[in-house]
């Protein structure tokens, strides 16, 4: 999942990855490459959708402290 985050100061916007389907909420999931072996990719499916959470739920349902910037 996906949350869009504008900040109308920096006139900036963002999309910014609040959860997914993988082990330990991991956006990605990566695999050694094979030498000789071409790959295509055609065979990826994927699903994006947008997080209608306010980021304050999002902060409190996985442990994260918006007050804190690292």
């Amino acid at each position: 999942m996906v949350k869009f985050e504008k900040d109308l100061e920096a006139n900036t916007y963002s999309w910014i990855y609040t959860g997914g389907c993988f082990e330990d909420e991991k956006p990605v999931w990566y695999v050694d490459a094979v030498p000789g072996m071409n790959d295509d990719f055609k065979g990826i499916q994927f699903e994006v959708r947008l997080d209608r959470r306010s980021f304050g739920d999002i902060s409190e349902q996985n442990g994260y402290n918006l007050d804190d910037d690292t």
